[in-house]
């Protein structure tokens, strides 16, 4: 299972999320918070931007949090794990992503 190790807000509703894999980038959590009445509080960027790492997931104050597979998912432009197996899906699709970055001509 993925594990978020670190955020820190970015423009907007967007969140720089790091992940125990070493990959991380931008996720945009505007559609989520703007369709959602429980997340209506994140809508307050001073708010927003309380976000903290709690046990490998994000969290904010009042119990709102977000999962690491959903981060995960928004950051490497993934579909939203609905279940363990299509969270797992989603790391073997990036690991092999990143595989293929590293070993092909003029990869990392």
């Amino acid at each position: 299972m993925i594990h978020v190790v670190s955020v820190q807000p970015a423009t907007g509703l967007s969140l720089n999320v790091t992940f125990d894999d070493d990959t991380s980038g931008i996720a945009d959590l505007s559609e989520l918070i703007e369709r959602s009445d429980v997340f209506a509080p994140l809508r307050e960027l001073t708010t927003f931007r309380l976000a903290y790492v709690d046990d490998g997931a994000v969290c904010w104050p009042d119990d709102l949090d977000v999962s690491a597979e959903r981060l995960y998912a928004l950051v490497h432009e993934l579909p939203v794990p609905a279940t363990l197996e299509q969270a797992n899906a989603n790391e073997h699709a990036v690991r092999t992503r990143e595989q293929q970055r590293i070993t092909s001509p003029g990869g990392g």
